[in-house]
């Protein structure tokens, strides 16, 4: 991650030990993203549904050591809708459960966790017993969305990180104006190539964000002027929180925040919102 501007730090989440860490560059991070081609699920994915939906067991029930926690969980559900035979990506140094995992915490991040145990449980009812595919998955995750085209959208969105190889790189860029009280974020994806596939589509990324006054350590309400939620944060935004999760889907976009009375420092992917490694 690149951090350019008048506030010099940015925090970010250290994701191995889940601990802050203040730096002025962040190197490639231990996260990547995960590509399949054709995924198919078995009983045992059905099982580990059920224990991430707290649904009643599938019978006959198959033998699985109990997850410990959801990531460990979505490291079930993903990782045996991936097929074992495909070859490890040296763009994607993460093994494929380990990425699994990811793209279903990043599922819950941008549609909050009664939305992603919705679809969830809409997912086991339509395919108990049965196969199904990623797609699937992801579908009943939109129209568990209800009457929100933005979750619904998001969720279809995120068959990306299944269509291609590689990790994005992500760089932000951020200006404190102090006369107009505002802060400019700046955040850019890119996705080197990989063979067989020169040119990569952005993926959707879910930034948990925060400013954190830098005389005052406090965190700071955010405002937003304008840019693009997730639809986790839609509802709350209104409220001026303390942190929001932004949805970065293109190259290149931009965030305003209103009302920051101080200089702030960046706190960026708070909680390992998303498997980037830092622009080179």
């Amino acid at each position: 991650m690149h951090w350019m501007g008048s506030a010099r730090e940015v925090w970010v989440q250290a994701c191995s030990g889940q601990q802050n860490t203040r730096v002025q560059h962040v190197g490639p991070g231990q996260h990547s993203s995960a590509a399949s081609l054709e995924q198919s699920t078995t009983s045992n994915t059905l099982q580990a549904f059920h224990s991430a939906a707290l649904l009643p067991p599938l019978s006959p029930t198959p033998r699985l050591p109990p997850p410990t926690s959801l990531l460990s969980t979505g490291a079930e559900i993903i990782g045996m809708l991936t097929p074992s035979y495909l070859p490890h990506n040296k763009s994607n140094p993460l093994p494929i459960n380990a990425t699994g995992a990811e793209i279903v915490r990043m599922l819950e991040t941008s549609l909050g966790r009664p939305a992603f145990l919705a679809g969830l449980r809409s997912f086991l009812e339509r395919h108990r017993g049965g196969s199904a595919t990623c797609e699937d998955l992801l579908a009943a995750m939109a129209g568990a969305a209800g009457d929100s085209p933005e979750a619904a959208a998001a969720a279809r969105l995120m068959l990306r990180w299944y269509d291609q190889a590689g990790t994005p790189e992500v760089e932000a860029a951020g200006e404190w104006n102090p006369n107009a009280r505002t802060f400019t974020l700046r955040l850019s994806q890119r996705t080197e190539p990989t063979p067989g596939e020169p040119r990569k589509q952005p993926v959707p990324i879910p930034v948990a964000v925060a400013l954190l006054g830098r005389g005052s350590g406090r965190q700071l309400p955010l405002r937003l002027a304008s840019g693009t939620l997730a639809p986790v944060s839609l509802p709350a935004a209104a409220a001026a929180p303390a942190s929001l999760v932004l949805l970065l889907t293109a190259p290149k976009q931009t965030w305003v925040f209103s009302g920051v009375e101080e200089e702030p420092v960046l706190s960026l992917l708070r909680g390992c919102s998303a498997p980037v490694s830092g622009g080179s």
